[in-house]
């Protein structure tokens, strides 16, 4: 029960934060909430950031919930991550992700008003945030793929921006 509570305290931050956010970051009822497990991080630890996808609308919305992510539009993915590191350069993406180029029929849901798709994370596994000092994370979800006889959101969501510290 204790879990559940702390889970509907997060999620109604992440409303919170991500409706006070700029008009850009909702489209057709659609938003992309990003948020990290702590503020502060000691050099090393792992940075768990949670994405959440959510129908803040008033009609079912069918998404592409897969959220693979990638280093950048040319590879296939539904997620970018952009890290700005303590210098003010964004960081780059470590490793090359392989997934389908197009996301299986199974991938897609139909999300109901208040309801969402969430993915949980660990950033240091994607980029090197080993610097100390403050980093700046904000993440885009996309979807350009439509299966035949299936009407699916399309479009690009920029999410709220989180800021992280890197301590000793």
């Amino acid at each position: 029960m204790k879990i559940y509570l702390v889970g509907l305290a997060v999620l109604a931050l992440m409303f919170g934060m991500v409706l006070l956010s700029s008009a850009t970051e909702k489209s057709n009822d659609l938003i992309l909430g990003i948020s990290t497990d702590k503020e502060s991080y000691a050099k090393g630890d792992p940075v768990y950031c949670t994405l959440m996808l959510v129908n803040v609308g008033t009609q079912p919305i069918v998404v592409n919930k897969r959220l693979a992510i990638n280093r950048d539009a040319l590879f296939p993915h539904e997620v970018l991550f952009y890290v700005t590191g303590p210098e003010g350069k964004l960081l780059n993406f470590i490793p090359m992700v392989t997934v389908s180029i197009y996301p299986k029929l199974e991938e897609f849901t139909t999300l109901y008003p208040s309801r969402f798709v969430r993915r949980t994370l660990e950033l240091s596994e994607f980029f090197s945030l080993e610097k100390e000092g403050k980093y700046t994370i904000q993440a885009v979800y996309e979807n350009y793929y439509e299966p035949a006889g299936m009407m699916v959101w399309q479009g690009k969501i920029a999410s709220n921006k989180v800021e992280i510290e890197v301590r000793r």
